[in-house]
């Protein structure tokens, strides 16, 4: 049995809802700047933080919507993972 894409698309908009309800006025606005593309320096110069502090709420909004959605968790996760990666040096220093 396939899925309607409709019914995908309700309980996105649906997941979604959820999500934002958990998150209080501050994290919302921390979350909306990063989701219209800001890096956490653009974010700590508009919201006059360090991007120690952005990093910190970031944290604490992945946290909130883990602790709530233990279902989102594993996600949420690896996408930090993924974010804070070091990069390979494809070279060997002999």
């Amino acid at each position: 049995m396939t899925k309607s894409p409709h019914l995908a698309h309700l309980c996105h908009l649906e997941t979604f809802t959820e999500i934002l309800s958990l998150l209080s006025p501050t994290q919302l606005l921390t979350l909306k700047l990063r989701l219209d593309g800001m890096t956490y320096n653009q974010m700590a110069a508009h919201l006059d933080l360090t991007p120690q502090a952005i990093a910190y709420r970031m944290r604490k909004i992945a946290a909130t919507i883990a602790e709530n959605r233990p279902d989102l968790a594993a996600m949420i996760a690896d996408r930090d993972r993924r974010r804070t990666a070091k990069p390979r040096h494809t070279h060997d220093h002999a």
